[in-house]
């Protein structure tokens, strides 16, 4: 609620306690998320003539929560890929150097690196603390698959519409 109040007020925009608290009640772990709705809540408003208001808080949270639920991250990634393999998204996450995992995680990983805005660090980290290299040759060999072998094309334009990209 402090960190909503003083970015409101940077902007100019007079917060009601009770829009903030609905704010804060609805986004609680990330303040980039905190700002956008609150960037987006005062644009609404000044776009429309309205004041700020418990109503109008409501319908863009509704908006930025529907397009949150509706992005493409490594986790969701991870659950697509290891549901069509039959797998736990966490054995994808795994130390575990199976073929039977390595290549729904490398399959993963090409997903990542091409849907996400993610660095190979990040996306490393998201598959259990595996180095951006190994990241890296992942993705190339998943494109080098994808040119030659018609069945991990078509596994990954599988994945591709799964995920609606």
């Amino acid at each position: 609620m402090a960190i909503l109040g003083r970015k409101a007020e940077a902007r100019g925009l007079l917060l009601p306690p009770v829009v903030a608290m609905l704010m804060a009640s609805r986004i609680r772990y990330n303040v980039r998320d905190l700002e956008s709705c609150l960037a987006r809540l005062g644009a609404h408003a000044s776009l429309h003539g309205q004041a700020l208001n418990e109503t109008l808080a409501d319908l863009v949270l509704q908006q930025v929560l529907s397009e949150r639920d509706r992005a493409i991250t490594a986790p969701r990634i991870q659950q697509a890929v290891a549901e069509h393999f039959g797998l736990k998204a966490s054995e994808l996450r795994s130390k575990r150097r199976l073929r039977s995992i390595t290549f729904p995680r490398q399959i993963a990983m090409f997903l990542c690196r091409e849907l996400t805005n993610s660095s190979l660090p990040e996306i490393g980290r998201s598959f259990g603390g595996k180095d951006h290299t190994t990241v890296l040759h992942s993705c190339a060999k998943i494109a080098r698959l994808e040119e030659d072998d018609e069945q991990v094309a078509r596994l990954l334009w599988h994945l591709r519409q799964t995920l609606g990209s």
